[in-house]
């Protein structure tokens, strides 16, 4: 997608020059991917807010990172949270939720780090759940999303699982990847260790902190440019 999720978690650049170089190198890995109930994705499925602003998103005739925003913002004042059943191998909770996200790779996309520390080669998802906040947490909780940082908000729980049962009320939006579809009120999400191949660069280690706000900075610079036409 636009967010480039999937190139981003595994270093690829996203100039496309720079990219194809990656192919000459011919290093190949084994990934895991991932299923909910039938519909395969790579980097990220969820339920709550961030699949309703998805299917608002998609609604719009325009697009860009500053529609986005807008949607987000906008729906936030109006959206209503639910209450969750999580089933796995570790038991059966409730949680009231703003939104549950099932992560194979670390981020939606555009470095917005959602599961900073999944691995796409452990065989397993993680799940991080918000809980319901007030409009003073949303910019700390911005910052901590954007620097890797999520998973230390108090708000917020994070873990790890081999497969998890998501179950609501009622059938409706879900997000896979980043796209709303529909998906019955059962939702059973699960990892398919090493079923995915993929070119990918040698490791970097060596990422500084500030690198993921520096490139968040130049993707709203270009966003702005391209929403103005510059």
């Amino acid at each position: 997608g636009s967010g480039n999720g999937l190139a981003r978690h595994l270093g690829i650049p996203i100039d496309v020059v720079r990219a194809l170089k990656i192919v000459n190198e011919n290093r190949t890995v084994a990934l895991d991917y991932c299923k909910a109930n039938d519909k395969v994705f790579f980097c990220t499925c969820g339920v709550g807010f961030d699949a309703w602003v998805s299917m608002k998103f998609a609604e719009d005739k325009h697009r860009g990172g500053l529609t986005y925003l807008r949607k987000a913002v906008t729906e936030y004042m109006k959206y209503k949270t639910e209450t969750y059943r999580l089933e796995s191998k570790d038991g059966s909770v409730k949680e009231k939720a703003f939104l549950i996200a099932c992560g194979n790779a670390s981020q939606y996309g555009n470095n917005a780090y959602i599961a900073p520390r999944a691995n796409m080669q452990d065989g397993k998802l993680d799940v991080t759940i918000i809980r319901p906040f007030t409009p003073f947490d949303i910019g700390p909780l911005a910052v901590q999303l954007f620097t890797k940082l999520i998973d230390r908000n108090s708000n917020i729980k994070t873990f790890e699982t081999e497969s998890i049962s998501i179950i609501r009320e009622k059938p409706g939006i879900m997000h896979i990847d980043g796209e709303p579809i529909m998906m019955d009120a059962r939702i059973d999400v699960s990892c398919i260790p090493g079923g995915l191949k993929a070119l990918v660069p040698e490791e970097n280690n060596k990422k500084s902190l500030i690198e993921p706000i520096q490139s968040v900075f130049w993707d709203v610079v270009d966003t702005i440019k391209t929403e103005l036409n510059i």
